[in-house]
């Protein structure tokens, strides 16, 4: 478990014909709680259609820029463009296919991975966007695990946060005592104390810690709050 600073430079850097991806947790039982895995892709134009890992829990893929076109064994297939967020719970139990959508632009994505809690949710995908203004407001939940305000729902007892902060913008979150929660920083820089945060690097925070973040230039985050062991056990 990594608490403070993860370093962008720090990530597993995976190159394939059409794909590269950088891995934030890339061993195996190296993840930060239930968060099993953290990656950002970029598909060129024209990448083949590939499968997806199995996993048995939540899997989130978030398009920042692009569109993703997605198919799977139970005959369900789509388009995921920018903005756009997407849950599949149990990939094991179907095989998932996904390649860019476009012939002339890249896409890139962002994939969160979060462990089997053997909760019974919908087994459909579920697929939705999240506005532009929702985002600049503050800290907008888009995914729970009671679906609050219209956020897809998970398995896993987490609360998966996106911001899009303007410079000198403030935002807070309380880490209670039974949690923990993970910063990754999507785009741009952010300042939390006396530390600049930029694209690619990620942050963990212990429970009873406090996110107090101040937007820089072009920041996006996401933010996951996950379940932890409580202080003094």
């Amino acid at each position: 478990m990594m608490m403070g600073l993860h370093p962008a430079q720090q990530r597993l850097h995976q190159t394939e014909t059409g794909r590269t991806a950088w891995v934030t947790f890339p061993t195996k039982g190296g993840g930060f709680g239930p968060l099993e895995g953290f990656e950002e892709i970029v598909l060129e134009p024209r990448c083949d259609n590939r499968p997806l890992p199995h996993h048995e829990g939540d899997t989130l893929t978030y398009v920042h820029e692009g569109a993703v076109a997605y198919a799977n064994s139970r005959g369900e297939s789509g388009v995921m463009r920018a903005g756009e967020l997407r849950r599949m719970t149990g990939v094991a139990q179907s095989q998932q296919l996904e390649a860019n959508a476009s012939d002339s632009d890249s896409a890139q994505l962002f994939r969160m991975k979060l462990a089997d809690n053997r909760r019974a949710v919908e087994p459909r995908d579920e697929q939705r966007r999240f506005g532009i203004a929702n985002q600049r407001v503050g800290l907008c939940v888009i995914a729970s695990h009671d679906g609050r305000n219209g956020s897809l729902r998970l398995q896993q007892e987490a609360l998966v946060f996106s911001a899009v902060l303007s410079a000198g913008q403030h935002v807070v979150h309380e880490v209670a005592l039974t949690r923990q929660a993970w910063l990754h920083v999507v785009a741009g820089e952010i300042r939390l104390g006396d530390d600049w945060l930029r694209a690619g690097d990620g942050w963990g925070f212990l429970a009873a810690q406090r996110v107090s973040l101040l937007g820089g230039m072009g920041a996006e985050i996401l933010l996951l709050d996950l379940p932890g062991v409580e202080v003094g056990r």
